[in-house]
C-alpha cells in the first residue's frame, strides 16, 4: 500500500447535485485491501487521501464508507428508509454512489448514483409532516442493498429490505425528492400521509411505474380529496 490522492466526483441527476463536505470518507477496494480515504476540503470534486495499491489493476469504491461485506466485486450497503425532507433536494447521506477505474494512470473516480429518486409536490397548507412511499406488490424500495462495483456497477435489494420509504419535515412544504432502490412497481403504489395532529389519510395508483437509477420521477396526489381518519385510540 501506498499513500495517494484520489479525485472523486459526483453523479448530477437533472436539477439535483451534490457536495462532499470535509472529512467526508470514501472505501477504496484494490484487489485486495479495503481502503478509507478521507477529503479534507471537500466539494463537489474533492480530493482524498488514503493507502491503497496504486498498481493494482482497477479500483473499485463506494459512498458512504463502509466495513460491510467483503471484497469480490460486490459490498453490503444502505438505502434509509426514513429520510429527512429536503426541500428541492435530497441529502446526501440518503445517497449510495459507486465507482470504478482500470489503471489508467488517472486519479479520478467518478462515482455513480446507484438510487432513483421520486419526486412530490406538498403545499404548507396540506399541513403533512410525513409520507410513505409504500409499494403495492412489495418490492423492495429502501434498506440492506448488494451493490456491484465492477466496470458497471449494479444494485440490487436484499430479502431484509423494506417495501417503503418515508420523508419526514415539519410541515413538509415544497418539493422533495424519495431515494429510492431502482425498480419497477408492477402494481403501482400507495402514498400513506400523515399530517401534524397526527390524522392519516391515503391514496393509491394501481398502474405499474418504474423507477429508475439516476433519474426523476415525479408521482402526484390531490390533496383536495384526501380523506383525514383521527388516530386509533390505544386506550
Amino acid at each position: 500500500p501506498a499513500q495517494f490522492d484520489l479525485t472523486a466526483t459526483i453523479e448530477t441527476v437533472a436539477g439535483l447535485s451534490w457536495s462532499y463536505a470535509s472529512n467526508d470518507e470514501i472505501t477504496i477496494f484494490d484487489g485486495k485491501n479495503v481502503n478509507q480515504f478521507v477529503t479534507v476540503d471537500g466539494g463537489s470534486s474533492a480530493v482524498f487521501s488514503g493507502l491503497a495499491n496504486k498498481n493494482a489493476d482497477a479500483l473499485m469504491a463506494v459512498y458512504p464508507s463502509t466495513t460491510k461485506g467483503r471484497y469480490q466485486g460486490k459490498v453490503d450497503a444502505t438505502v434509509p428508509s426514513v429520510q429527512n425532507g429536503v426541500n428541492g433536494g435530497v441529502d446526501k447521506s440518503n445517497l449510495v454512489l459507486a465507482a470504478y477505474k482500470k489503471n489508467d494512470g488517472q486519479n479520478v473516480l467518478d462515482f455513480k448514483n446507484m438510487l432513483s429518486f421520486v419526486k412530490i409536490v406538498i403545499a404548507a397548507e396540506d399541513d403533512i409532516v410525513s409520507v410513505e412511499l409504500k409499494s403495492n406488490a412489495g418490492e423492495k424500495l429502501s434498506g440492506a442493498v448488494n451493490v456491484g462495483l465492477f466496470e458497471s456497477p449494479t444494485i440490487e435489494a436484499l430479502e431484509t429490505s423494506s417495501q417503503s420509504v418515508t420523508l419526514y419535515g415539519d410541515p413538509l412544504d415544497g418539493t422533495y425528492y424519495f431515494a429510492v432502490i431502482p425498480q419497477t412497481l408492477a402494481q403501482g403504489y400507495t402514498l400513506n400521509f400523515i399530517n401534524s395532529d397526527d390524522f392519516r389519510s391515503s391514496v393509491s395508483s394501481s398502474e405499474e411505474i418504474a423507477f429508475e437509477r439516476a433519474k426523476i420521477t415525479e408521482i402526484s396526489f390531490n390533496a383536495d380529496k384526501l380523506g383525514w381518519v383521527a388516530p386509533v385510540n390505544p386506550n
